[in-house]
């Protein structure tokens, strides 16, 4: 889960708007957050005697967070969004309707959040 104090969001937030406005230009943009999120998860996880088994599903353990997190907040409202707009899948279909209207809201607030 990503929500940190807001003590422990200080002290790192100035590095990464930093990180983030030099890769945002970047004509190779997907590869340069792939080497960066790499480095910075191996980098801080990697343990002082040498990578364990243990270690190692820490790693993947993170990276699977995150993208769960973005699945969460950002893909599955806009997933429920679509489904709504344009019809289900009839399998599932089967009478049982999603809360749309809160999705929608919390779809527009990640995206007012997102445009800042």
């Amino acid at each position: 889960m990503p929500y940190i104090n807001q003590v422990s969001r200080k002290q790192i937030d100035g590095h990464i708007d930093v990180l983030v406005d030099s890769i945002r230009g970047s004509d190779k943009l997907e590869g340069v957050i792939n080497y960066a999120v790499t480095r910075l998860v191996l980098g801080t996880l990697k343990p002082s005697l040498g990578w364990s088994y243990a270690s190692l599903m820490k790693v993947v353990s993170t990276l699977e967070c995150v993208k769960q997190e973005v699945v969460r907040r950002l893909i599955s409202p806009y997933e429920n969004l679509a489904s709504h707009k344009n019809g289900d899948l009839l399998e599932f279909d089967d009478g049982e309707k999603w809360s749309i209207e809160l999705d929608e809201i919390i779809y527009r607030e990640v995206l007012e959040e997102t445009n800042g």
